[in-house]
């Protein structure tokens, strides 16, 4: 038998891999509500690092394949919303999950419209 080795150019896997790595740093989280919350778009990974007491981000519209990763570096816990209409978890819809200060969640989307998060205790 033969052993067939396999040239990978790291010039083409590199869009690749930038892609699968994207990340935000900096957020500062505003708002007391969903519509005045910072609105996040799908980087893979945000670090919100200025959060005021029952300020939050927005996720963007769930759909399918959907990836975030939310970091929370701030002095106090982040609302996390949906989009207007959505749903994280089986919280009502347009509720916030709260992450923790110091703590991370990832909110990955299975079903359109929902938002399933993996919170960090």
């Amino acid at each position: 038998m033969s052993t067939r080795k396999a040239f990978v150019d790291m010039s083409d896997a590199s869009g690749a891999i930038a892609d699968l790595s994207s990340t935000v740093n900096g957020i500062s989280a505003a708002g007391a509500n969903q519509g005045a919350a910072t609105a996040l778009d799908y980087t893979t990974y945000q670090r919100v690092t200025t959060v005021a007491a029952s300020t939050g981000v927005r996720l963007p519209a769930a759909v399918v394949g959907a990836r975030i990763v939310v970091f929370n570096v701030g002095a106090n816990a982040l609302n996390v919303y949906p989009a207007t209409g959505e749903i994280i978890n089986s919280l009502a819809a347009n509720t916030a999950l709260a992450v923790a200060a110091t703590k991370g969640a990832e909110f990955v989307c299975c079903v359109a419209g929902s938002w399933n998060a993996l919170a960090g205790a």
